[in-house]
C-alpha cells in the first residue's frame, strides 16, 4: 500500500471565545488519523498534560478503516473503561483533541500526543501543543538498529511539523538512532528551528511562539519514538562531548 502524507504548512493562531465545561474548537488538533491498511493492526497512544496526568490506550483497529473511521475507534477507547470521566476527546474528522478535567472541574488541553505503535500503516499526525509555547525533548529509542521500512513494508521516515515547516528524514536499514536524529536535528537547524542536544540520541526544539505545535512521527519498525517530556539540558561539558559525537556521526556519512 503506498502511503500518502499530509502535512500542515503553517499553524493557525486564534481560538474563538468558548462556554465553559463545553468542548472547545482548537485551531490545530491533537491527532490527526491516515487510513488503516488492509491488515489493520494496533495504535498505542499516549497524552499527558503540562501537570503530568497521562492516560495511554491500545486500540485495535480493523483493515481497511477510513482515517475519520479510525479517529472514532480511538476516541471510544479513551472514552472509555476507568478513570474516563476525566477525559473528553473531540472529533472532526480524522482529527482528534483530547481534554483532562482538572480537580476544579474546569476541562484543559493535554500539551503532548505521542503514538507509541502504529500498525495500521498510514501516517499519523500527533503533536504538542501550548499556549505559551511548546518545549519537546524529542528521541528515538536506540534499543536496535532501523529496518529501513514501515509496518507496511514501505520506506521508512522521520518526520517533523513545527510553525517553521515540515521536514522528512528517510531511514536506512541498519541506522541508528544516533544517526536518525543528527539527521532530524541538522535538517530543522537548517529550516532555523531553536533546537540543543540533550544527549547523544535526543535534541530539545522549541516553538516560542503563542498557540504553538509541534508534531513528530517515527515510521520504522524498529526506532520507534521515545517517551518524550520537558526538556532537561545536560551540564555545559557534556554539551561540549555531544556536539564532537555528532561531528564523528557526520564524518561516517
Amino acid at each position: 500500500m503506498k502511503r500518502t502524507h499530509v502535512l500542515l504548512a503553517g499553524i493557525a493562531i486564534t481560538l474563538g471565545f468558548f462556554i465553559l465545561g463545553s468542548p472547545r474548537a482548537y485551531a490545530q488538533p491533537d491527532l490527526t488519523c491516515g487510513n488503516a491498511d488492509e491488515d489493520g493492526g494496533t495504535i498505542v497512544i499516549n497524552v499527558k498534560t503540562k501537570g503530568g496526568v497521562s492516560r495511554q490506550k491500545s486500540v485495535s483497529i480493523a483493515g481497511g478503516r477510513a482515517a475519520a473511521d479510525k479517529a472514532s475507534d480511538i476516541k471510544e477507547a479513551f472514552e472509555a473503561g476507568t478513570g474516563a470521566a476525566d477525559w473528553r476527546v473531540s472529533q472532526a474528522g480524522a482529527a482528534l483533541t483530547f481534554e483532562h478535567k482538572k480537580p476544579n472541574g474546569t476541562w484543559e488541553r493535554v500539551s503532548e500526543t505521542t503514538v507509541n505503535r502504529d500498525e495500521t500503516g498510514e501516517f499519523d499526525v500527533a503533536g504538542t501543543w501550548s499556549t505559551q509555547g511548546a518545549y519537546l525533548d524529542f528521541g528515538l529509542d536506540d534499543s536496535f538498529p532501523a529496518t529501513g521500512f514501515d509496518a507496511s513494508g514501505n520506506p521508512s521516515i522521520v518526520s517533523f511539523l513545527t510553525g517553521i515547516g515540515a521536514i522528512d528524514v528517510p531511514v536506512s536499514p541498519g541506522d541508528t538512532a544516533a544517526l536518525v536524529v543528527q539527521s532530524v536535528y541538522d535538517a530543522m537547524a537548517t529550516a532555523g528551528a531553536d533546537i540543543q542536544w540533550t544527549s547523544a540520541s535526543s535534541f530539545c526544539i522549541t516553538d516560542p511562539s503563542p498557540n504553538a505545535w509541534l508534531a513528530w512521527q517515527s515510521t520504522d519498525t524498529a526506532l520507534p519514538i521515545r517517551e518524550t517530556g520537558i526538556c532537561e539540558f545536560p551540564e555545559p561539558a557534556t554539551l561540549v562531548l555531544l556536539a564532537l559525537g555528532g561531528l564523528r556521526l557526520l564524518g561516517r556519512r
